[in-house]
């Protein structure tokens, strides 16, 4: 019987003794599955920009302490949704940091920038996420709003 540890990007395999060993390819290449099907008929993948982001997005939305195991897991932005002030702006942002930093660690984030505006009367929060490439920087942006009908609405961008 193996028992196996995992932390960061080591497997330690103990059996008789600890043996560190690298796992996975580069951040870049990993692949993410999203949920939904491409033009193929087949399970979508997300790799590099679009996987990061969508990580970070499913951050976003999962409440804290949807995961027992992990209680501290989210962000839950649905308590930010009435309330779009600039201090909630920095919480949000420290908040988006900080998850990342913890729980998505391989993940080039190199900033966080989010502004707010207003389109027909309803507030927009736009969280603009930027990551570091081996060109150089890229960024993706999702917009949040919520709808007359209390319905958390989101567009992503990469």
């Amino acid at each position: 019987m193996h028992n196996f540890i995992i932390t960061n990007n080591n497997l330690l395999l103990s059996e008789g003794g600890f043996h560190v060993l690298n796992i996975g390819p580069a951040e870049s290449n990993k692949i993410e599955p999203a949920l939904e099907i491409n033009s193929f008929d087949k399970p979508k993948e997300l790799s590099g920009v679009a996987a990061w982001s969508q990580l970070i997005l499913n951050l976003i939305f999962l409440k804290p302490g949807s995961y027992p195991s992990m209680p501290g897991l989210g962000i839950g932005i649905e308590n930010y949704q009435y309330d779009f002030l600039d201090d909630t702006i920095a919480e949000l942002t420290a908040a988006i940091t900080s998850q990342q930093q913890t729980y998505l660690p391989d993940i080039p984030l190199s900033g966080v920038q989010i502004g707010k505006t207003e389109h027909e009367g309803q507030p927009i929060l736009i969280i603009q996420l930027f990551f570091n490439i081996e060109d150089g920087v890229t960024s993706s942006a999702i917009a949040l709003n919520v709808s007359k009908r209390n319905f958390l609405n989101f567009e992503v961008s990469w």
